[in-house]
């Protein structure tokens, strides 16, 4: 049984019935690493973490020396050495706290995260652990703060709203200048008026904290909302919506949380919500530069307005995509569709939004100008369905409402009154206390901040940018730095409006200030197109923890709810085109890229046939998707055969997510780059020929695979997945007897050449063939062969493919016992990988059991949940249903 350990405040031990704690150096904090790790560290990164300064061979002495010393101490610890991994068995309190959050149970998660994680655990001389545990605790920090306020929304749900105030009263000690939780208590007191006694005072103890730390009024929105409780009157606030209902997700939609304290809109969100209530407002784009909050607006105001949509609002990160097609595939991946081909996209979105009443948040449409006439379509056949978009421009339909956005108000002059009501003013002071912890705007600082503010034109990007410098600099000197900044840091800026130019000279003076290190890391990392983690960025852009704690500092990378890394769209094209300014230093970050992700394809590869890790590896490919596709197309331009071969195992990525239609090209043009008697050209054109086959296009698949095996015939060599998959193309051609031979073929091949997983498929597709002429006995054998297999390999899609059609064997010999087994086993398996076609047809054919037995109600409740099931994912009931 393993040990038990605190991570959440001081870091302890559980020996016997008591608690003992671990040593506050180098020995707890890679016990620590160990622990939040959850799975073995290779000693190279443990040794760079505590000694990065010294040498290779010296760092991996000095953690020898730690390890002994760990082994000598009196904790009952043991620490397990795997070749170069290091591991340490134990459960944490970081761990529960992970799981809940992950699992929605949001009370046990804002019970369990409440303490500073590591609490005194910090090193004065391993600067690289130091940023780790920065990182961390930054991420635990905002993950638990989300847990708080869905916990208080349940908590108000289930009538405890006593309960809820104080859960939102623990996140406000841990930061008192914090407003949105603040907010969130306003918006508790409209619901319970026992509570608005209590709330104002806190509201009173804020406001005269605000105004000695920072010198500023509370929000605008604040304000009507305390002003709204003095008047006895909570009815009145159903309209407002504080963070306490954004984050309790008690609606039915995915909207993200932004992952630091962000300025509300107020008027900006009232004009866009007003007109997207309006009856004959189908589609506003929020329009504008880049850096203008475009993003920020659109979530401020689908929060605004998501209770009054019955099926809730629904957010789309559409940065990267490209083409109409693409985004089909984004959208119904974001309404968990589950895809069994592209052409049938469109049509699954149609039955899934068909009478919904649902607001699609379509963030960044910049790639996709062209998919105007597909959002347009979508909207013609669902008429309760409303979309807001952000783009630099509109895309011209006739049903969209383009609205451009401007930057925050700012006032004219230092001598105007109530700064604090300017939007401008409280976002730089709101920055600042990030980096110093304790700022107070002087009135010496005024002229000095509205002139900032007027410089960037109210941009958001740009006043974040200046204000991440108040740590090392007055504002005075900021202001300096800005109206004298060196010129021509980027000159080929695609999106510099004669109004929006300054926001060149704010990212000129803070990218001039930059360490030469850290602008060469934003530079190197601006060749990453998804979200990133921490081991992405050192072996892409050799970025060390420091170097991203220091960026995200200083407002050049954001941190999304996911713990994963970010740039602000307009961020990378600016550091993406310095780096263009090296060809040398691009094509080195280049190719890093394309050796990382050919990795990552690689590793996640091993799982994609089954395994305790699949599930995992493919939403983890299925995020990278866009790195990956610009590594793939890089080894493409290149013509590298050794390369070309690492994406081979994409195939099963584009299968069980249905995305055939990305891959055929794309093996398609594999194929073509490479020599004619190449093997990874075989097995190209086989991939193109199983992704196409998918779609329907039999000629296209049968070309595909039988130049394929004609390559193989040359080489004098035989491939059991282009033999199985020619049984396949057989199959749908309505040759069941070739395909039945291929297959018996495919599964002596695969014997032979000891590929279980196509002998697994072979075998399961001739029990299909068996089972359609009848003979139930050998078909009964054949899927048991393969169901078996299937679970020795952990493959639980094969299993259930297996299961259900042992299912259909019972159930023609008249055992509805049996089958009913079989159906049930079927069913928790899809259901578990999210199989959404054998779940339903598990169901179909659990009715039919039913009925058969005269089980009326069994009958109606498989029924009820296969008709919810088909409407969730937009697949269509067959007509016996």
């Amino acid at each position: 049984m393993p040990l038990e350990a605190r991570l959440f405040g001081a870091p302890e031990l559980r020996v016997g019935d008591g608690w003992i704690p671990l040593p506050l150096d180098k020995r707890g904090a890679l016990l620590a690493v160990l622990a939040t790790a959850g799975a073995p560290v290779h000693r190279s990164r443990l040794a760079a973490l505590f000694w990065p300064q010294a040498t290779h061979a010296n760092a991996r002495t000095n953690l020898r020396a730690l390890l002994a010393r760990v082994r000598s101490s009196s904790l009952p610890v043991r620490v397990e050495l795997t070749g170069e991994d290091l591991a340490w068995d134990v459960r944490t309190d970081v761990q529960e706290f992970s799981s809940a959050l992950r699992e929605g149970r949001w009370l046990a998660a804002a019970e369990s995260g409440g303490k500073t994680f590591l609490e005194g655990l910090e090193l004065r001389d391993a600067t690289e652990y130091s940023s780790w545990l920065e990182l961390e605790r930054r991420s635990l920090e905002a993950g638990w703060r989300r847990a708080v306020a869905a916990a208080a929304e349940d908590l108000v749900t289930d009538g405890q709203a006593r309960r809820a105030l104080e859960l939102l009263r623990a996140a406000r000690r841990r930061d008192p200048l914090d407003e949105s939780m603040l907010q969130a208590c306003l918006v508790l007191a409209a619901r319970d008026a026992d509570l608005i006694g209590d709330v104002l005072r806190d509201f009173e103890s804020y406001r005269f904290l605000l105004a000695q730390d920072l010198g500023l009024e509370p929000a605008p929105h604040t304000l009507a909302l305390a002003g709204t409780l003095r008047t006895a009157e909570p009815s009145s606030l159903r309209g407002h919506s504080g963070t306490f209902a954004d984050a309790g997700q008690s609606a039915p939609d995915r909207l993200p949380h932004p992952s630091t304290p962000t300025i509300r809109r107020d008027l900006d969100v009232e004009e866009v919500a007003s007109r997207l209530m309006d009856s004959g407002t189908r589609w506003i784009t929020l329009t504008g530069p880049g850096g203008v909050g475009k993003t920020t607006l659109a979530l401020q105001v689908a929060k605004e307005v998501r209770a009054r949509y019955a099926d809730g609002a629904y957010w789309f990160s559409l940065a990267g995509v490209r083409g109409a097609s693409s985004l089909l595939v984004a959208l119904a991946n974001g309404l968990d569709l589950r895809l069994d081909g592209e052409t049938e996209v469109f049509h699954r979105l149609v039955n899934r939004l068909r009478g919904r009443e649902m607001l699609l948040v379509m963030d960044d449409l910049d790639g996709l100008l062209d998919a105007g006439g597909s959002i347009t379509d979508l909207l013609r056949h669902c008429r309760a369905v409303k979309v807001l978009a952000t783009c630099r421009s509109s895309l011209g339909e006739i049903v969209e409402s383009p609205l451009e956005v401007r930057g925050l108000s700012y006032p004219a002059s230092a001598d105007v009154p109530m700064l604090e009501n300017y939007e401008a003013i409280r976002l730089f002071a709101l920055r600042a206390r990030q980096v110093l912890g304790e700022y107070r705007l002087r009135s010496e600082d005024v002229p000095a901040a509205v002139e900032i503010c007027r410089l960037v034109d109210g941009s958001p990007l740009g006043i974040e940018l200046a204000a991440a410098r108040t740590g090392t600099a007055t504002v005075l000197e900021i202001l300096d730095l800005l109206q004298h900044a060196a010129g021509a840091v980027v000159t080929d800026l695609v999106d510099a409006p004669s109004r929006h130019r300054s926001l060149k000279a704010s990212f000129d003076f803070a990218w001039e200030d930059l360490p030469a290190q850290q602008r060469s890391g934003a530079c190197g990392l601006s060749v990453l197109r998804s979200p990133f983690d921490a081991a992405a960025a050192s072996a892409v852009a050799d970025v060390s923890n420091e170097t991203l704690v220091s960026l995200l500092t200083r407002s050049f990378l954001k941190r999304a709810d996911s713990g994963l890394f970010t740039f602000h769209a307009l961020v990378r094209q600016f550091a993406n085109t310095e780096l263009r300014r090296d060809p040398t230093a691009e094509s080195r970050a280049l190719d890093r890229h394309a050796d990382y992700f050919a990795a990552e394809v690689e590793r996640h590869g091993r799982w994609m046939r089954g395994g305790e890790l699949q599930a995992g590896s493919v939403a983890a490919l299925f995020r990278q998707l866009d790195d990956v596709h610009v590594a793939w197309d890089r080894f493409l331009a290149a013509r590298d055969e050794e390369g070309l071969a690492r994406f081979l195992p994409m195939l099963h990525l584009y299968e069980i997510r249905g995305l055939y239609e990305l891959g055929v090209p794309r093996f398609a043009a594999t194929a073509a780059a490479l020599p004619a008697l190449s093997r990874t050209r075989a097995h190209a054109l086989t991939a193109s020929a199983v992704l196409a086959g998918r779609l329907g296009r039999l000629a296209a698949s049968r070309a595909a695979v039988e130049e394929s095996l004609s390559i193989w015939a040359k080489l004098g060599e035989q491939d059991p997945v282009s033999v199985l998959h020619l049984g396949v193309v057989a199959w749908l051609e309505c040759d069941f007897a070739g395909a039945e031979s291929v297959w018996t073929e495919a599964q002596r091949l695969a014997e032979e050449q000891r590929d279980e997983w196509c002998r697994l498929s072979a075998a399961g597709n001739l029990g299909i063939c068996s089972l359609r002429v009848g003979d139930l006995d050998r078909a009964e054998v054949q899927l048991l062969e393969a169901r078996n297999g299937w679970a020795v390999s952990g493959d639980d899609w094969g299993r259930s493919f297996a299961e259900i059609n042992l299912g259909s064997v019972a159930l023609a010999r008249g055992d509805l016992r049996a089958a009913r087994t079989r159906f049930e086993a079927a069913l928790q398996l899809a259901r578990g990988i999210g199989q959404v076609r054998i779940v339903m047809e598990a169901l179909e054919s659990l009715v039919s059991v039913a009925e058969y037995e005269g089980k009326t109600s069994e009958a109606t409740r498989h029924r009820e949940e296969l008709v919810a099931t088909a409407a969730r994912s937009g697949l269509e009931l067959s007509a016996s249903a």
